[in-house]
C-alpha cells in the first residue's frame, strides 16, 4: 500500500511541475472537422466494400481479408468461364467457315479438347481435329458439286422460268 501512495505522490509532482496545455477553439474545430472527414470517408469505403462483396448492412464484416480472397476467387472463376465460352464460340465460328464440310455435323462430332485458342485469337489444332473426324465419319464431307460452266447459257438448260421472271419479261415487253 505504501507503494501506491508513493506512485500517487510522484504522479502529482509531475503534473504540478508541468503546465496543462490548452488548445484554441479554432484548432479543436479543425481537428474535429478533419476527424469527421476521415470518419465519413471510412463509412463510404465500408459501404462500397459491402456492396462489392455482397454483404448486408446488418451482417458483420468479419475477416475482410478472407472475404476479399473468396471474392477474388469467384471473379477468377467467372473470368475463366467467360474465356472458355468465348473460345468455344470462336472455334464454332471457325468450323462454320470451313468449306466442303457439313458444318453442323462436324461441330457435333469434333473433339474440341485438342483445339486451343491463344491470346491473339489464333486457333491451333482445328485442321487435325477436322481430318480425324472426316476419316472416321466420311459423311461429314460434302460431295463436291460440278462448277457452273461459263459457256452454258440459260436457253440451253432446261430450267423453267419462275413467275417473277415471267412477270418481269411481260413488264419489259409492255414498256418497249
Amino acid at each position: 500500500m505504501s507503494e501506491t501512495v508513493e506512485n500517487l505522490s510522484v504522479d502529482q509532482e509531475e503534473t504540478q511541475g508541468k503546465e496543462q496545455k490548452t488548445f484554441s477553439a479554432e484548432y479543436v474545430r479543425a481537428l474535429r472537422s478533419e476527424s469527421r472527414t476521415h470518419r465519413l470517408a471510412a463509412k463510404t469505403n465500408e459501404q462500397a466494400l459491402r456492396k462489392l462483396l455482397g454483404i448486408m448492412d446488418t451482417e458483420e464484416l468479419g475477416n475482410v481479408n478472407s472475404r476479399i480472397a473468396a471474392f477474388e476467387q469467384t471473379q477468377q472463376q467467372r473470368e475463366t468461364d467467360l474465356l472458355a465460352k468465348a473460345n468455344k464460340r470462336l472455334i464454332g465460328a471457325e468450323i462454320k467457315a470451313l468449306a466442303g464440310y457439313d458444318t453442323a455435323l462436324l461441330a457435333e462430332l469434333i473433339d474440341c479438347s485438342q483445339i486451343t485458342v491463344d491470346d491473339n485469337g489464333s486457333i491451333t489444332g482445328l485442321d487435325e481435329a477436322v481430318q480425324k473426324v472426316a476419316e472416321r465419319f466420311p459423311a461429314v464431307k460434302k460431295p463436291s458439286a460440278e462448277p457452273f460452266s461459263l459457256g452454258a447459257s440459260l436457253e440451253n438448260m432446261s430450267v423453267s422460268k419462275s413467275v417473277n421472271q415471267q412477270m418481269n419479261e411481260a413488264i419489259r415487253a409492255s414498256i418497249r
